[in-house]
């Protein structure tokens, strides 16, 4: 018999450009029901995996390194994994899978990865590439930025999100920009993850090869694309007083500053998510939608990702804020 080969869908945007919200979404719809899903993170804890945990059995976690550097040959041996899982019943039988890539990942060459492998290239084929791009950041962002670039160029599909904070003549410059990087991809919107899985498939062409077409320009060789810090905060903390700190971190990083993101416990909350992006006036505080067991719950604590490493004024500060309340950086 012969094992038609299981489509693979990249998802790819910057950091904080809605990615994880939307897949959390298109898991929960029938035409994704049965897929198996590895999400890379940039840093050491998890922090998407538990966003998606309830959506979906098959979710793997490839932490601590971007999938276009140093983490790509851990994709290709978690792919190939995932793969000899499924033919021996050892995960859900899934019918179609998803990357997740870190928001500072180039995806070019996890295309060539699908391309060049010999196991990766006859057990699956390319689906799409679905980029997702903050509109209210995006000439800034593409101007800024060789990986956004690199996502938009990559991508079939570019979905737009926060699109209902940009202005008309903006839109239109944003949406020009686009054509530019990449006339052949489909661009759409979402507005607090209203695009469904449904509408992206069919925004998909049929059939894809997993070489990049020719206009694609080959992924660019350089230093780290960004640095992370975790800091863990198991001290249960008021809002007001995190919220503070964490606006004098804003001052002190900077434009350096990229995402924050973790689980903290907050005193009238509990156990509650944070995040924060580029463009985001203050960081989010939301209860997770499941809570987790005990032994699922990554540990609490906070993830800052930057440009650059981190400077000593910033050292300094986060070591500060530590001794505070009485915990050891990890």
């Amino acid at each position: 018999m012969v094992t038609r080969p299981i489509p693979v869908y990249l998802l790819t945007g910057y950091l904080g450009s809605g990615k994880t919200s939307l897949l959390n979404r298109w898991l929960q719809e029938p035409v994704w029901a049965q897929a198996a899903v590895v999400i890379n993170e940039f840093g050491q804890v998890g922090f998407d995996q538990q966003v998606i945990s309830g959506a979906v059995q098959s979710a793997q976690l490839l932490g601590g390194a971007c999938v276009c550097c140093e983490g790509l040959p851990a994709l290709s041996q978690m792919l190939a994994d995932v793969f000899w899982a499924r033919l021996h019943r050892q995960v859900p039988r899934f019918e179609q899978l998803i990357i997740e890539t870190t928001g500072v990942a180039d995806p070019f060459p996890v295309l060539e990865a699908l391309r060049s492998d010999d196991l990766l290239s006859q057990r699956y084929r390319l689906g799409g590439v679905i980029t997702t791009l903050n509109a209210s950041l995006g000439l800034d962002l593409l101007a800024a930025s060789r990986d956004a670039q690199a996502q938009v160029q990559a991508a079939h599909v570019v979905v737009l999100t926060k699109m209902d904070l940009v202005a008309d003549h903006a839109q239109s410059a944003l949406l020009q920009r686009l054509r530019q990087l990449n006339p052949q991809a489909a661009c759409a919107t979402s507005h607090h993850a209203n695009f469904s899985a449904q509408q992206l498939l069919a925004l998909l062409p049929s059939e894809l090869s997993v070489h990049p077409p020719s206009v694609y320009p080959s992924p660019v060789q350089g230093p780290p694309h960004a640095h992370s810090v975790f800091i863990p905060m198991q001290q249960a903390l008021e809002a007001p007083r995190l919220l503070a700190w964490l606006a004098l971190g804003l001052a002190q990083f900077g434009p350096d500053l990229l995402r924050i993101k973790g689980h903290v416990h907050v005193t009238d909350r509990g156990y509650t998510a944070l995040q924060w992006s580029l463009g985001d006036s203050q960081p989010e505080l939301s209860i997770p939608a499941q809570q987790p067991r005990r032994s699922d719950a990554p540990p609490a604590g906070l993830t800052f990702i930057t440009r650059a490493p981190l400077s000593a004024a910033c050292q300094a500060w986060l070591a500060q804020w530590a001794t505070a309340l009485q915990v050891h950086r990890a």
